[in-house]
């Protein structure tokens, strides 16, 4: 039974760490690389303005 507990705090402390990863590229591309606001450099995009 305690290998199944270590077994599961593996798994979601692995979780925690990928979605903390996955919001810091996310907040980066949004905030310092300008990626996504408006629709700026979105695929399809044809350089329109709004």
């Amino acid at each position: 039974m305690r290998w199944m507990k270590v077994v599961v705090f593996a798994v979601a402390l692995l979780a925690g760490v990928s979605v903390s990863i996955t919001g810091q590229y996310g907040a980066q591309l949004v905030h310092i690389e300008g990626v996504g606001p408006q629709g700026n450099y979105m695929e399809g995009n044809d350089e329109r303005e709004h």
